[in-house]
């Protein structure tokens, strides 16, 4: 009789040892292999850090007054319309995340509770 409990205890063990890293650790990696990826897709379309780093060079190589201003305000519109859409992005989906966290901890305190009713 021994070896069945311990048979159904290592069993439930490693299972729920499995979901964890299944459900949190896994998806982590592959949350975060996302994030890389739409980021690198949304740095194309931006250029931050080339808008940064050009930041105070002229526009166009046009090396007067205005080539100058232009730049700086064109650069300046960019790098900000970038950090609006990157903090954006990185709100929704860790926001998403989030609650792909709490899944089974919800329907977890659903079955709990439902029994103590």
């Amino acid at each position: 009789m021994s070896y069945v409990l311990s048979y159904l205890f290592n069993w439930f063990w490693n299972g729920a040892a499995e979901f964890i890293n299944h459900w949190y650790v896994r998806s982590f990696l592959n949350m975060t292999e996302y994030m890389l990826n739409l980021f690198s897709e949304l740095d194309k379309s931006f250029a931050l850090k080339v808008n940064l780093r050009n930041l105070f060079k002229p526009l166009y190589q046009d090396r007067n007054p205005i080539g100058y201003s232009m730049g700086f305000l064109f650069r300046t519109t960019r790098i900000l319309m970038a950090l609006i859409v990157y903090s954006l992005t990185f709100s929704i989906t860790a926001l998403l995340y989030a609650a792909w966290l709490l899944v089974p901890i919800f329907f977890l305190y659903k079955a709990i509770t439902a029994y103590g009713k």
